[in-house]
């Protein structure tokens, strides 16, 4: 006679589907949730990302869309084309970030943009006679020189930027930059002392100068850094 609390057998090949641990969902949802939260304040913060920047947004939002998806019932199979499958809450993840990386939009160009260059209070520069270099993305877009060129980096593009002198200090006029394009302003001072701005993304405009070692200066931009 067999026991009583004996279970049948499992016929061999059939799945088994162990029940979910108690935890799994509510660890699903959060998951999912705070992404779902983080984004949103980025669309706030940042409504026209570059094309990097909606790259990586739309990673995450695959990756918090499959994270509400594995709450759900049922069975999700998607075949988007030869060598792309997926079932389940993976499914759901690449649905979201195969149709949203096509929505990448074009990196907006900002017109009329003007830097600031902020120094320190106790900084004597005198706009008059500053070497100013003005680098986009790596490249010198525009410079204005007292004495012999120094500096340069990558491919002259020296039409982007205008160096605008003034008894209230040094700005500068960009003719058209794209929204999250990188700005890097170099200035040597009549004293020899070098000062370099902030790495500003556009549309920033105010750079905040501070003092740094010549080798420091020659080595970011021998190495395009």
């Amino acid at each position: 006679m067999p026991e009583a609390n004996a279970t049948a057998p499992t016929p061999e090949g059939t799945p088994t589907n162990p029940a979910p641990s108690a935890w799994e969902r509510p660890t699903l949802f959060v998951f999912g949730t705070f992404f779902f939260v983080v984004l949103l304040f980025i669309a706030w913060f940042d409504p026209l990302p570059s094309k990097t920047s909606w790259f990586i947004y739309i990673c995450v939002l695959a990756l918090a869309a499959g994270g509400v998806a594995g709450l759900l019932p049922g069975a999700i199979n998607v075949n988007l084309k030869p060598g792309i499958k997926a079932s389940g809450a993976l499914a759901i993840a690449a649905l979201v970030f195969y149709f949203g990386k096509g929505l990448v939009p074009d990196n907006p160009i900002v017109q009329g943009l003007t830097s600031t260059l902020e120094f320190p209070a106790t900084a004597d520069v005198n706009p008059w006679s500053s070497d100013v270099y003005v680098y986009v993305d790596n490249q010198l877009a525009g410079l204005s020189l007292s004495g012999p060129q120094q500096l340069s980096v990558g491919a002259k593009n020296t039409g982007k930027a205008t160096v605008q002198r003034g008894s209230g200090g040094l700005t500068i006029q960009y003719a058209a930059v794209s929204q999250g394009s990188k700005i890097w302003v170099v200035c040597k001072d009549s004293s020899g002392n070098w000062w370099t701005s902030n790495d500003a993304i556009v549309p920033r405009g105010d750079l905040a100068m501070s003092g740094l070692p010549a080798q420091a200066v020659m080595s970011r931009v021998e190495y395009g850094q």
